[in-house]
């Protein structure tokens, strides 16, 4: 929105502040011109994800290709490039095989290009040694979904009568009725599934399986642990994440052949581990079992609308009237590149930057420049990291998002209601693996200004004897730049905020589910008690964790920058002067008690930092050879809003497998080697033999006039409230990068002058508003 800022608010005789200037009279639509420039073709560009014909051109012929993304150019050429002083860089792919035809199998990366794909010139380079990652690392997808279904099935079926005791007559089979086979839908009043001979009166329909790694094994298996849930009505949305299941086991995905694939290790509300099915079946038919059963379950109309958030409870009531709406009075005020589908540029009140959404990671920003100077060569998501905690193992659930794709889970925004309907809308291409061809994914990133309705800067003069009293002030507005990703139960709004101040705000909000655990209202789970809260009849909520973890590569009037960390520090006068004047005494005017100093440290080489309340630190990348008018070196800062540190120790195997976790900021010197922190996608299963960890970047390289990269987190510790039920309310976090002495003042005293004026009232442009709808 086109804000009204700087104004000054004048104080008349009766106390309340009135604009000065003209009021305009009458109301007209407000203009709808489109941001896109047709003509803009950015440099920025060479960051654009691949294209559906880029994509389309690296197929291979065999075995099977996982992802093709786009890979990074070399930064010294892409900085030569956008500086005017360096050819294009030639664009390249990685693509991610499974070499399923090699003995033994194993996954390999390869650099392909360059692009447009010329068979007779092109290059293929591995990446990776072959068998450096082994196949018990292979990333998940729906292929090797297919591989477990094949392991899990024959089990769930050995296991129907615990299955039908849980769930008051439920039970699983793949060979019972297909998801999508009409002729075998059951009745409402049929509690039954298929008749098939070797289905054993069971369904795939009723019941579902999740799988996770068993983080507790550190050897160089594959191990996954299965946990089950009920489907409520065969809808299979995500009201099922509440309908957990008490039974779980292992199954070892280690060998390359699926139907090799044992499962042990059974765990039965609370009771076991059972070493087969046959012993835990044994043990339900002699009677050894607490029985643990949700009977509701196998009622046909059974109600679930306490899980769902289509009941009634969400629509408007009589007499409800629309809220607030944003608009630009004057038309959009920021200006886009056309849509190539792969990435955008644009431009708001001296900003200027890069969007795209990377397959693996989801929201990237390349070359982000205020009034024509580069502050941010990259700034891009690298994973959101979830640690659910309980005493079984249902409750060991984690989840590394990127492994399943953030940005190939970057769904559809609702317009309205995830931006301004009258917001710039971007779609992405994405590859969904072999002989799937490249897809076009519309409305995945949004763009628009965002009134803050409050403001950037103000004060009221109180006894300014020239002026006479007043307020000046100007209005807070940001430009956004937003995606949503859902993956599974949980969405996550991922944000960055532009603001007047030359300041950019990283906000990561958690949205949708919870995962949940089943509670025995008889007390069999009481162990799970200090693990969280009953939310539910049959629902106990466990605590976990949201980390987000980004990649912050600044660079500070160029590459040769330098880490300081400035400490509010607590001593004597000594203390505050020990760096300047080792021999200063207490002053003769002051008592010689303890206050507060700053101390400014320049790290001598590569290292991480936690956030601690009792020790406040700002981590800034500074240039030492450039300074303001007041001599202080130019920089930018990393500051934190509020946030959670890693709680799990150092030798965990997943603070050994996410190791960017560990720190709330650690510096390294940039390689373009080291384009990402965690490797989740293989680092997952087997987590305590990274492939990648931001570990190994920490090697002892100088962090003075180096090109220097942030590693930052951020993120939230979840206690789950039965307000979170069905969903919770969502919950934020973020960061900032501040400039820090990069100015002679602030940056946003003049911010809005265009706004001295009352903007002409206008009714905003609705075209196509009321005939909208949502597709995915």
């Amino acid at each position: 929105m086109a804000g009204r800022t700087g104004r000054r608010l004048q104080q008349v005789s009766n106390g309340s502040p009135q604009p000065e200037g003209p009021v305009a009279q009458g109301v007209a639509q407000c203009p709808a011109g489109s941001p896109v420039n047709t003509s803009w073709v950015p440099a920025s560009s060479i960051f654009d994800q691949l294209t559906a014909d880029e994509i389309s051109s690296v197929e291979p012929t065999d075995n099977f290709l996982f992802r093709i993304e786009l890979f990074p150019p070399p930064k010294a050429e892409a900085v030569a490039f956008l500086g005017g002083v360096g050819p294009r860089p030639e664009r390249f792919a990685r693509a991610i095989v499974y070499r399923g035809a090699d003995s033994p199998r194993h996954i390999m990366e390869y650099k392909v290009g360059p692009l447009p794909l010329n068979y007779s010139t092109a290059g293929i380079e591995e990446l990776v040694d072959p068998g450096q990652i082994p196949f018990a690392k292979f990333p998940t997808s729906i292929s090797t979904s297919a591989w477990t279904e094949a392991a899990v099935g024959p089990v769930a079926l050995e296991l129907r009568e615990l299955f039908k005791n849980m769930t008051g007559g439920k039970c699983y089979s793949t060979t019972g009725p297909a998801e999508d086979d009409p002729s075998t839908e059951l009745s409402n009043n049929s509690t039954e599934g298929s008749s098939a001979p070797d289905g054993g009166g069971c369904s795939n329909r009723d019941l579902s399986w999740l799988e996770y790694p068993d983080f507790h094994d550190t050897s160089p298996s594959r191990i996954a642990i299965i946990k089950w849930q009920f489907v409520p009505q065969r809808r299979n949305g995500e009201e099922t994440y509440l309908h957990t299941l008490p039974v779980t086991w292992k199954l070892n995905e280690t060998d390359p052949d699926p139907t090799m694939w044992p499962s042990y290790d059974f765990e039965y509300c609370n009771q076991g581990p059972f070493a087969t099915a046959e012993d835990l079946l044994d043990a339900l038919q002699a009677g050894d079992l607490k029985i643990c059963s949700a009977p509701e379950f196998g009622d046909p109309v059974y109600d679930y609308s306490w899980a769902t958030t289509d009941s009634n409870a969400t629509k408007p009531g009589p007499g409800a009237q629309p809220g607030p709406r944003e608009y630009s009075p004057s038309g959009p005020r920021f200006t886009v590149s056309p849509d190539a589908w792969a990435g955008r540029r644009f431009k708001w009140l001296g900003w200027e930057g890069h969007a795209t959404i990377r397959p693996d990671t989801g929201l990237t920003l390349n070359d982000v420049a205020y009034k024509g100077k580069r502050i941010v060569y990259e700034l891009a998501q690298q994973d959101m990291y979830v640690a659910y905690s309980g005493f079984g193992g249902a409750g060991q659930t984690i989840y590394f998002d990127s492994a399943y794709g953030m940005g190939y889970n970057n769904r559809p925004l609702v317009r309205g209601y995830d931006c301004p309907f009258d917001a710039h809308y971007m779609s992405s291409v994405l590859h969904y693996g072999s002989g799937s061809g490249a897809g076009v994914q519309h409305d995945v990133l949004c763009m628009f200004e965002d009134d803050m309705a409050t403001t950037a800067w103000r004060h009221t003069h109180v006894s300014d004897s020239i002026a006479g009293p007043h307020a000046d002030g100007a209005r807070a507005v940001d430009f956004v730049v937003r995606a949503v990703s859902t993956i599974g139960n949980y969405d996550y709004i991922v944000e960055t905020r532009f603001r007047q101040d030359a300041s950019i705000e990283v906000r990561v909000t958690a949205a949708g589910y919870m995962s949940a655990l089943y509670y025995d209202p008889a007390g069999q789970t009481f162990q799970e008690a200090p693990f969280g809260t009953r939310v539910h009849k049959y629902v106990l909520a466990n605590i976990h964790d949201h980390l987000s973890g980004w990649k912050v590569d600044l660079d500070i009037e160029g590459r040769n920058n330098t880490l300081q960390v400035t400490e509010v520090k607590t001593g004597s006068y000594k203390d505050a002067l020990a760096a300047i004047d080792p021999h200063a005494a207490t002053p003769g005017w002051w008592t010689d008690l303890p206050l507060k100093y700053t101390h400014i440290s320049t790290p001598d080489a590569e290292t991480g930092f936690k956030i601690d309340l009792n020790r406040p630190q700002t981590f800034r990348i500074v240039n030492q050879n450039a300074t303001n008018k007041w001599g202080s070196p130019r920089g930018y800062a990393i500051v934190h809003g509020a946030t959670t540190s890693q709680l799990l120790p150092d030798w965990h195997p997943l603070t050994q497998a996410a190791a960017w976790t560990k720190y709330n900021v650690a510096v390294t010197q940039q390689h373009d080697e080291e384009y990402r922190a965690h490797a989740s996608m293989y680092d997952m299963y087997n987590p305590a033999h990274p492939l990648v960890s931001l570990d190994h970047y920490l090697n002892g390289e100088s962090v003075t006039n180096a090109d220097l990269v942030n590693w930052v987190m951020v993120g939230l510790q979840h206690v789950p409230r039965s307000e979170d039920v069905p969903l919770i309310y969502n919950m934020a976090v973020n960061f900032f990068i501040k400039p820090w002495n990069y100015f002679d003042q602030l940056e946003a005293i003049n911010a809005g002058a265009a706004d001295g004026q009352v903007a002409a009232e206008c009714m905003p442009a609705a075209a196509g508003e009321a005939s909208y709808k949502w597709t995915l």
